[in-house]
């Protein structure tokens, strides 16, 4: 029986001064009890690892104190008129017996006397006991106290301190009873957990093979549809098996539901002749799409057909400014580095716009003088014949329309921009709309590589694969990151760039080493422009600047 009240609180009164003492039962014998963790008077002692040893002639009340770690005692049903005996009866079961005189053998004298050992694994305490002075309990007598009686039994009824039980309130007594488990029993959080054990009572294969079973048959019930084919011998349904193309199990880019297969070759020039797939490449999308890489002059072919639709290259222009301002913003942090507590680092930007030659470079132009006619770009006399007329535009000012574009989109996001603006043949070079756009944002514009500050971000807008010396320099010795916009295929030597944008597609023969890694962005050309341009064509922008990368077995 004194098993079971082993690991229980307890709080024990003495006599003769000695004290109130609480703590958890390690062992019980008919003469004596010892409990660990014990704390005398309300105060724990130093070492939680003590063991006092109390002997029953000591003990005035011994009282169970009701706590989560209160045991469950398992109840025998004998009859319907068997009824669950309380706790506190069960403890009574529990006695005491008290060592007589006689009985004490000369060796244990120091035991039954009014003295308590505190024992631990290497030493003892001795607690002297000392009589009451006034409150009605008589010295001790070894002669009246130890004959009075052979048994003690526990007290049933604690006593009323105040409220408290113990030495506990009834407030935490009643939390502790609700929210306890046991767990919180003291003496089996003294014991270190095995996880090596534990783990070896976790089966995983077992709840696999559940999870698996579960699976299968969820999809022979979805493949039975719930219903089969009634046997010849009886009335029982029987339910088709599982098909072995039925699938359970989904990885986080698969639709559950039946979807048309994927088509990755979306794009395609249909009249590409066997010279022309032998000098192409071909890049992918971060899908997985492909983006066939085009000749010259088709890209430019591609664009003359959106001029002649009405989709003239200024419009074109704002698209690709917008998509490198894009691209820039993320270069310089987003919108992690934009924020008004980051007003003593504001980015600075460079934007170098180096013009060769113009009409060096095959553009749109001459196409339109090839195809329409040598005065395609001279405005018809007043009261002559209509005829298709277009503004000469050469790429080399092209572009440099877009960089100043991209930096009045930079200034519209309050950073700060510095263009360099440099051309050979400055004396034909008028002030365009986007020049005189930027030029209302109040932020600078140069003609000298030398006045150049230090900056976060240079973006190169330029036409020009040879730049100059001075130029070379400030960028290696500002030591940013270089965007390029429409880059020259062999990219500018001597100068590393980070990334460069190009718009509609890939145009074949560009160097990957030489202008960093290549975006996409969409400017906008109608689908029937490229099919009048004889490709099959579906967009691959999920968003407005896409990533494309070379294909590793191209």
């Amino acid at each position: 029986m004194a098993e079971k009240w082993i690991g229980k609180s307890v709080s024990i009164h003495c006599r003769n001064d000695i004290g109130i003492f609480q703590g958890i039962i390690r062992r019980v014998t008919p003469t004596e009890v010892v409990i660990t963790k014990a704390v005398r008077n309300g105060i724990p002692l130093k070492k939680s690892t003590v063991e006092v040893t109390l002997s029953a002639r000591d003990i005035a009340k011994f009282e169970l104190i009701a706590c989560s770690n209160v045991p469950s005692i398992p109840t025998k049903y004998t009859g319907p008129a068997a009824a669950e005996s309380t706790l506190e009866e069960q403890f009574d079961d529990l006695s005491f017996k008290t060592i007589t005189r006689k009985e004490v053998p000369p060796q244990q004298d120091i035991v039954a006397t009014s003295r308590t050992t505190v024992k631990t694994s290497s030493s003892s305490v001795t607690v002297t006991a000392v009589s009451y002075g006034g409150n009605g309990v008589s010295n001790n007598n070894n002669n009246s106290s130890t004959t009075t009686s052979s048994t003690s039994k526990l007290s049933k009824h604690a006593p009323n301190n105040g409220g408290k039980v113990g030495g506990r309130s009834r407030k935490n007594l009643a939390k502790e009873s609700t929210f306890g488990s046991p767990d919180d029993d003291p003496i089996v959080m003294d014991k270190d957990f095995d996880f090596e054990k534990n783990l070896a009572l976790f089966d995983k294969q077992a709840i696999w093979s559940e999870i698996d079973a579960n699976q299968s048959k969820a999809a022979a019930e979805a493949a039975g549809g719930g219903a089969g084919d009634l046997t010849s011998g009886g009335g029982s349904k029987r339910h088709q098996q599982p098909s072995s193309a039925t699938k359970t199990k989904y990885r986080h880019d698969e639709n559950v539901l039946a979807s048309v297969p994927a088509q990755y070759r979306r794009i395609e020039y249909l009249k590409k002749p066997p010279a022309v797939v032998k000098t192409t490449r071909e890049y992918l999308t971060d899908e997985g799409l492909v983006i066939p890489s085009i000749l010259p002059i088709l890209f430019y072919w591609i664009e003359f057909h959106a001029v002649i639709k009405g989709y003239d290259r200024h419009r074109q222009n704002d698209f690709l400014a917008r998509g490198a301002t894009e691209l820039a913003l993320q270069l310089l942090g987003g919108s992690r580095r934009l924020t008004p507590n980051n007003q003593h680092q504001w980015p600075k930007i460079v934007l170098i716009l180096d013009e060769a030659k113009r009409g060096t470079y095959l553009g749109v132009d001459h196409l339109m003088q090839s195809i329409i006619g040598e005065d395609v770009h001279e405005k018809p006399p007043h009261g002559s014949q209509p005829r298709l007329y277009f503004e000469r535009y050469t790429e080399e000012e092209r572009l440099s329309d877009v960089g100043f574009c991209t930096a009045r989109l930079l200034a519209s996001h309050g950073l700060e921009t510095m263009v360099c603006h440099l051309t050979e043949d400055s004396a034909n070079t008028q002030e365009t709309d986007d020049r005189r756009l930027y030029c209302l944002t109040g932020n600078g514009l140069t003609t000298d590589v030398e006045s150049l500050p230090s900056c976060d971000l240079v973006i190169m807008a330029s036409t020009n694969h040879l730049p100059s010396p001075a130029l070379r320099k400030f960028v290696t010795d500002s030591r940013a990151p270089v965007l390029a916009i429409k880059p020259p295929n062999e990219g500018f030597e001597g100068i590393p760039i980070k990334c460069s944008i190009l718009p509609i597609l890939p145009m074949s023969g560009i160097h990957e080493e030489a202008c960093g890694r290549l975006y996409l962005c969409n400017i906008g050309i109608p689908n029937q422009v490229f099919e009048d341009c004889s490709f099959r064509y579906a967009s691959p922008f999920d968003k407005f600047v896409i990533p494309i990368h070379r294909r590793k077995d191209d």
